[in-house]
């Protein structure tokens, strides 16, 4: 009786495992030690979350400029890059600061460690306008840009003066 169990149970196991020698499948059934992955342009983003339309003459303003990706990462660089010639188009991913023509910089970021998703923010003094500038990130060796913006200088707004009247005593 005992042994008619085992050639049981011995026959249930054998018929749970099949072979297939005309087939070459392979299939892995434990996690890789390590596994890569590579931020992609898709899975990068930079964009501008304060910036002035205008400024007053000889005033700062402050900028500020959300760097996302889908992972968490160090990065050695992000700017704003600016000047006061208009670098129009679209930037690739290999156009490095040098090769845009802006001469300025904000440099609160532009080097050190900093975590990444992140929101950065600085503090610009332009010498004259308008400022064309772009927010700059690199990551994993491509530079990513946002489109180029323009800050105007507007002018303060002149005292009215009506004509015609006598100014009152104090």
């Amino acid at each position: 009786m005992k042994s008619a169990l085992i050639l049981v149970l011995m026959l249930f196991v054998a018929g749970c495992v099949t072979t297939d020698y005309g087939s070459q499948k392979t299939v892995q059934t434990t996690a890789p030690a390590t596994v890569a992955t590579t931020v992609q342009a898709s899975d990068v983003s930079i964009s501008f979350v304060e910036l002035p339309d205008s400024i007053k003459p000889n005033s700062k303003f402050v900028v500020k400029w959300k760097v996302d990706s889908n992972q968490g990462k160090n990065i050695t660089h992000t700017a704003v890059h600016y000047g006061y010639e208009s670098r129009p188009g679209e930037f690739s991913l290999e156009k490095t600061p040098q090769e845009t023509g802006y001469a300025e910089l904000t440099q609160e970021f532009a080097s050190g460690k900093h975590i990444i998703p992140a929101i950065f923010n600085s503090t610009i003094s332009p010498k004259q306008s308008p400022i064309y500038l772009r927010a700059h990130v690199i990551i994993d060796g491509k530079n990513y840009w946002t489109p180029e913006k323009q800050i105007k200088e507007v002018m303060a707004e002149a005292a009215t003066t009506t004509t015609g009247s006598k100014p009152r005593a104090p």
